[in-house]
């Protein structure tokens, strides 16, 4: 069976910020398939204590194994999914972070100067090599977002868009702890926030490389009606892509 998928684990009191995936929902988020030998979904990973994260290797049947001290998401073989597909593809980045540059006058509105470029080249770059495109975000005193798209493949034939941003409103946003059972320690990445738009109302939180204040992300598929459970689960997807190509502080 394909898709063998091993669990996510998130590690107690590291700080995330929000991440908001515009428009990436799960073509199969209501029934992942799990190999019989592979570990559970939601049954924690072994990880070491120490920030050092090792590189992936293959074992001899080829499965993918997660190396120690990675936390979150892990699929051993290909998923049949689409979209989690897209977290086993950036699983081979782990162990080797992007570097975040730093924005300057002239990039960004004065609030954001001096944190880090979340659209970096490289960032634009992994993602591009994951078959996400960057498209124009919001780029004002109050909200700067980082937005990729993308399209119609071998894979999937719907459109997915991912947007995460940077606020100067962070504290404002009414969230509300995670209901929803998406997955374990979804709780450490997910917040609910019931007063949004449906397709916005289950953002992730985190913090970037170099960063110290959170992000927001949020995922959604262009055109599809979604439950909370679908928006959540497209959000943590996307967490662990960012996650795994290295932007998220303290992970891996």
């Amino acid at each position: 069976m394909r898709g063998r998928i091993c669990g996510y684990t998130a590690k107690a009191g590291v700080k995330m910020a929000v991440a908001v995936v515009m428009g990436m929902t799960l073509a199969s988020c209501g029934a992942i398939e799990i190999d019989n030998q592979a570990r559970r979904e939601g049954e924690p990973s072994e990880s070491s204590s120490e920030s050092e994260v090792g590189t992936p290797t293959k074992g001899n049947d080829g499965r993918m194994l997660q190396p120690e001290g990675h936390e979150g998401l892990w699929f051993e073989t290909e998923p049949a999914g689409p979209w989690e597909r897209y977290v086993w593809l950036s699983q081979k980045y782990v162990g080797d972070p992007v570097v975040l540059g730093q924005l300057e006058e002239g990039d960004a509105a004065a609030p954001f100067v001096g944190e880090p470029d979340i659209c970096s080249d490289s960032v634009v770059e992994r993602m591009g090599e994951l078959g996400f495109s960057r498209i124009e975000g919001v780029d004002s005193t109050s909200i700067k977002t980082c937005r990729f798209v993308t399209g119609q493949s071998s894979y999937t034939s719907e459109v997915g868009f991912i947007d995460i941003a940077q606020r100067t409103d962070f504290e404002a946003i009414p969230f509300s702890p995670l209901e929803q059972k998406v997955g374990a320690n979804a709780e450490s990445v997910l917040r609910e926030v019931p007063s949004f738009p449906s397709g916005l109302q289950c953002l992730g939180v985190f913090i970037p490389i170099g960063g110290s204040k959170e992000l927001v992300l949020n995922a959604e598929i262009s055109g599809r009606d979604e439950s909370l459970p679908d928006y959540c689960r497209n959000t943590l997807i996307a967490y662990s892509v960012l996650n795994n190509i290295g932007i998220v502080q303290g992970e891996q």
